[in-house]
Order: structure tokens, then C-alpha cells, then sequence
């Protein structure tokens, strides 16, 4: 964005400078305004990207024991089921599908082998259940918490994935509130 405004300037400059030694002033005025018609052009464009930015932007907020979630303020079920978030020694885990879908990611459950791989754009995860050994990209990670089959749910450890795929993960204690935004993460 910062590109383009600077690529405008240069051509108003250019096409300013150009017209200037010509001594025709119906050449400079077409310059000028041919300039400002550029200027006007790339700052419309920057903001209709500013804008799409700012819708693409996710807060997905989620609360212990509670079966919905909020997605940048609209509440929506975790899943159809009524799954809520869990701790589980110390970490939170939960119903990962509703979470990586919304995020635009992928996820694919292998019953035979009771492992779940989780892809958004460039990561992959691979996590196996009761177990605290995961893959991120193929290099292995150790977890806090293993995943796990709670109540016929596969329950995953929410901060280790949303950080492996570039979101921030704040809990407020007092509320019981995870909250997941974009950002740096870990990826």
C-alpha cells in the first residue's frame, strides 16, 4: 500500500516536471490533474484494502462450559452438539473443527489411527490422541496437554494449535474466556 502511494507521487512529479518545460499550459493542467486523478485512485484502492483487511481480521472468543462462541461479536454454537471448552491439567481443550473452519483452515480425522491433521495456508499440524507428541510442519513438538475423546468429542489443546498457526491466545481467569485473534502466534 505504501508502495502504490509512493509510485503516484512519483508519477504526479514526473508528469509536473515533464509538462513544466513545455510552455503549454493546457499540458500543464492535464498533468496536474491526470496526477491528482492518480493520487485520488491509489488512495481509494488503499482504503477498499484497508477495509477488506479489517473484515478478513477474526476474534473468535469461547468460554469454558459454554457451548457458543462469539466470531468478531456474532455468537454461533461451537458445534451442533452442545460441546463446550474444558481444562484438562491446566490446559484448555475443545472441539477444534469449529475454530480451525473459521480461521479458513482444514481439519481431517483418521478414526483407524485416532490422529486429526489440521492445515491453514502453509502449516500443518498432526496430533494423535493420549498423546503429548505433536507435528507441526513434520518437526515434532511436545504439548502441554495430550489431546483427548471426551464425550465422544476429539478435544484439542487450543493454544498450541491457534499459536502454530499464527493467532494470539489470551485467557482471562476471571471470566473463564479464551480469546484467539490474528497475529505473530508461533508460526
Amino acid at each position: 500500500m505504501k508502495k502504490m502511494k509512493f509510485l503516484a507521487m512519483l508519477l504526479a512529479m514526473g508528469l509536473c516536471a515533464s509538462s513544466a518545460g513545455c510552455g503549454c499550459s493546457a499540458a500543464k493542467e492535464e498533468a496536474v490533474q491526470a496526477a491528482k486523478d492518480a493520487v485520488q485512485q491509489v488512495a481509494a484502492e488503499a482504503e477498499t484494502e484497508a477495509e477488506g483487511e479489517a473484515e478478513e481480521s477474526k476474534e473468535i472468543i469461547l468460554q469454558i462450559d459454554n457451548p457458543m462462541m462469539k466470531v468478531n461479536g456474532e455468537e454461533k454454537n461451537i458445534d451442533e452438539e452442545g460441546t463446550t471448552p474444558v481444562i484438562v491439567d491446566g490446559s484448555t481443550l475443545l472441539p477444534v473443527r469449529a475454530i480451525v473452519e473459521e480461521i479458513g483452515g482444514e481439519v481431517n480425522w483418521n478414526a483407524e489411527t485416532k490422529e486429526v491433521t489440521l492445515t491453514h495456508e502453509d502449516q500443518e499440524i498432526v496430533l494423535k490422541i493420549d498423546s503429548t507428541e505433536g507435528f507441526l510442519n513434520g518437526e515434532p513438538q511436545v504439548l502441554d496437554t495430550a489431546p483427548a475423546i471426551i464425550n465422544g468429542r476429539t478435544m484439542l489443546p487450543i493454544r498450541f494449535v491457534a499459536q502454530s498457526f499464527g493467532f494470539n491466545v489470551d485467557w482471562n481467569k476471571e471470566t473463564k474466556e479464551i480469546t484467539i485473534t490474528e497475529g505473530e502466534g508461533q508460526a
